[in-house]
């Protein structure tokens, strides 16, 4: 789609064409969120590992409630 055919549409609906400032706005936040998904994939990857582990070595007296809140972050 074309920039000229981005403003037909929005003349179409009669909706404002947003400032370079909104628009910078609303990218940057969408950015953002990205940046946040993505960071919140790794850590629960390392969640799972971790999991593994310390169900594998399990030494320590709170080891199944550091098992439980993991689960709970991984659903």
């Amino acid at each position: 789609m074309t920039n000229y055919d981005i403003l037909k549409e929005y003349e179409a609906h009669q909706t404002p064409v947003p400032s370079y400032k909104e628009w910078k706005s609303s990218y940057n936040c969408m950015l953002e969120n990205e940046v946040l998904r993505l960071k919140n994939a790794q850590l629960k990857e390392l969640l799972k590992e971790c999991r593994g582990f310390i169900e594998y070595v399990n030494v320590w007296d709170y080891g199944y409630e550091l098992l439980t809140k993991i689960e709970e972050v991984l659903k």
